[in-house]
């Protein structure tokens, strides 16, 4: 299966794939960064430009809205760091 498909099928089964391309998402996550002061929040303080940045949940919302949205729910982490965290979370997770 393609990676394209992949996409579609997400975004039929699992709602929150298109949260993340609204308007709505892309100010939470410019707010969190300004809060976060532009510093990864995954214990290491480094700074980056917001290219270089993700908003990271802090607990999974599994498909919550009020979890997704919440801005307590949210913080700042480097690109990289926010890949190594999901990679040893998803291990960990229950399926959706």
């Amino acid at each position: 299966m393609e990676n394209k498909d992949r996409m579609q099928i997400r975004s039929r089964t699992r709602p929150w794939f298109n949260w993340r391309k609204t308007a709505r998402w892309r100010d939470l996550c410019a707010a969190t960064f300004e809060r976060d002061r532009y510093t990864c929040q995954c214990g290491c303080g480094q700074k980056a430009d917001a290219p270089d940045l993700v908003c990271s949940h802090i607990i999974w919302h599994a498909g919550d809205e009020a979890k997704f949205w919440d801005p307590k729910n949210l913080r700042t982490m480097l690109r990289q760091h926010h890949v190594e965290h999901e990679r040893k979370e998803r291990r960990h997770r229950p399926p959706p």
